[in-house]
């Protein structure tokens, strides 16, 4: 019988090792799968503190950028309103001034007021291209003719800077684009207003166009959206004989407001939105923009275009 009963004391004791032993692992696996799910509830908390962190430095961003844009807005308006209201005082004040003073002054404020007008249009076109409200019509144009209609409008401007505006075409081969002719215009005129800004007095403007097709290769810089060619495209290449634009400026030139003081004895005037509103146009007509240069060797600005077949669409808003 003691036997019997010590026998059945060690399966017992067997039963209770097995049992604490069970209870051991499992209580390992629950501390495991515990600690498992803190840290991955802690891996999540911290990657929506990471994201709550990046809302709030973009929304200081904005909040910044905003700040900067009323400042900019408020000195850039202020100077000629400053000039238009100082030469208006000197009339009032000096009515006995003569004739040729007075027609000074009067060309002063003439100037300035274009200026202001220029200024609040820019402020106006980028705002509506940017929020989505400016309406893109939808037409067939040749390229050709549109290009002539901008050079013409520099032709004065050419004369009297004694810049030659030369324009190099394949007079066997006409683009037909589809888009916006107004916009178009903008965005090409803002261009070549960009290169007679940065071309000395007898140096060159050159504005070259060819076909690119799908299987052509384009050597689009880091800056530009990926960009994959599906239908026949044209390149339009504008180079001047500028002092050129260093690496660094490339895509920062594309951006609102951004000016390169090559020269710090020379200002250049302007809004420094002539560029962006000229990017946001190409774009919206399914088309890259972008620069090629090095100091001392001119700028080439360079953009290609769809051209217009009956697959090409243009919506009628951004």
């Amino acid at each position: 019988i003691q036997v019997i009963e010590t026998v059945k004391d060690i399966t017992e004791l067997k039963e209770l090792e097995e049992a604490r032993i069970a209870n051991t692992e499992e209580l390992r696996r629950l501390s495991s799968d515990l600690e498992r799910k803190v840290g991955e509830r802690t891996w999540e908390l911290d990657l929506k503190n990471q994201e709550l962190e990046e809302a709030n430095q973009a929304l200081r961003d904005v909040d910044r950028k905003k700040t900067e844009f009323l400042n900019i807005v408020a000195h850039d308006l202020r100077t000629p309103l400053t000039s238009i209201i100082s030469y208006a005082d000197l009339l009032l004040r000096y009515k006995n001034e003569p004739e040729q003073t007075r027609d000074e002054f009067l060309n002063v404020i003439k100037t300035e007021g274009l200026r202001l007008g220029n200024l609040v249009n820019d402020y106006l076109e980028l705002s509506k291209i940017e929020s989505g409200l400016m309406n893109f019509k939808k037409e067939t144009l040749d390229l050709d003719e549109l290009i002539d209609h901008c050079i013409s409008l520099f032709g004065g401007q050419g004369k009297i800077m004694e810049i030659q505006l030369i324009k190099e075409f394949d007079s066997k081969e006409r683009f037909m684009i589809m888009g916006d002719r107004d916009k178009l215009i903008q965005a090409f005129v803002n261009l070549l207003s960009n290169a007679f800004k940065f071309t000395p007095r007898g140096g060159t403007i050159t504005i070259r166009q060819q076909r690119v097709s799908p299987e052509d290769s384009l050597d689009l810089p880091e800056y530009i959206d990926p960009f994959t060619l599906r239908q026949e495209m044209v390149m339009v290449r504008l180079t001047d004989t500028g002092p050129g634009i260093a690496g660094e400026h490339h895509k920062k030139i594309f951006e609102k407001f951004y000016q390169i003081q090559n020269d710090p004895d020379k200002t250049f005037s302007g809004t420094g939105l002539g560029l962006s509103i000229s990017k946001n146009i190409i774009e919206y007509h399914q088309g890259r923009i972008w620069v090629e240069s090095i100091i001392g060797s001119g700028a080439t600005f360079i953009m290609i275009l769809p051209v217009a077949n009956k697959t090409s669409q243009v919506p009628s808003q951004i």
